[in-house]
């Protein structure tokens, strides 16, 4: 494929992501809250096969699938724009992107939970902006790792030739 191509495609990626994200945090609190007590029915539902009014401390697990969903959509997010970095730069692997790919989300955080000061019944947080932060490092490092494992691979196959 072509590399100009390749950047196209994965700066449109890194947008459409921040979109899904965007659209997440537009929700109303009450919907939102609905969206993930569902994700907790659901797994109750498969793991132990109770229904919904059967799980105790339904708002603690309720505020943890919240915040792991905070992660990882970061997580993804980071990735989406390591890769869009690593195509403009043509695969440089200096630590200096892996900031900028951190620091990209941590804007974009920012600027999300600004944005849900406009949404009813939420509220911007900043230790949600951490929470978020975090799964894009952890983003960030899974992708320096397996960039670092792809780099050795293509180096021996390289040293082969």
């Amino acid at each position: 494929m072509n590399k100009n191509i390749k950047k196209i495609i994965s700066a449109i990626l890194v947008v459409i992501w921040m979109i899904v994200i965007f659209s997440f945090s537009a929700m109303p609190a009450d919907e939102s809250d609905k969206q993930s007590k569902g994700i907790i029915y659901l797994i109750a539902e498969k793991i132990e096969g109770k229904n919904g009014n059967e799980i105790k401390n339904i708002g603690e697990l309720n505020h943890l699938i919240r915040k792991c969903a905070h992660a990882n959509v970061y997580f993804v997010l980071c990735i989406l724009v390591m890769n869009s970095i690593n195509q403009i730069t043509e695969k440089n692997n200096k630590p200096k992107y892996f900031l900028y790919g951190i620091g990209i989300c941590f804007v974009y955080a920012c600027t999300d939970e600004f944005h849900q000061i406009f949404v009813e019944g939420r509220a911007g947080q900043f230790k949600d902006i951490l929470i978020d932060t975090g799964g894009a490092s952890l983003g960030c490092g899974l992708f320096y790792l397996i960039n670092k494992i792809i780099n050795k691979k293509s180096n021996k196959i390289e040293k082969l030739k």
